[in-house]
């Protein structure tokens, strides 16, 4: 079993991407993706009159976070541990 939490402070995003993909169950899944979203950098971004918060692209990112900022960018660790968005028409219902 992979200490994620090392590998986290190791900031091996990687080999971290590479746990979560095929090791990891839901529980330490959500962990990370709890861990990842409460350090991840955020910037304000701003469309007219309107301005929210986001996480940094990775492009953005400071060097340290490139890798983190990717996995919550490409969104597929959130899809797992929160599944599937729920196609429009549903939601409007």
């Amino acid at each position: 079993m992979t200490n994620w939490q090392n590998l986290y402070a190791q900031r091996d995003w990687d080999v971290l991407d590479e746990w979560w993909r095929h090791y990891a169950d839901r529980t330490d899944a959500r962990k990370l993706l709890e861990r990842l979203q409460a350090d991840v950098p955020r910037c304000t971004r701003q469309n007219g009159m309107e301005t929210k918060q986001e996480f940094v692209r990775p492009d953005e990112a400071p060097e340290q976070w490139k890798g983190a900022a990717e996995i919550l960018y490409l969104g597929e660790l959130e899809a797992l541990v929160e599944g599937e968005p729920r196609p429009e028409p549903e939601m409007w219902r």
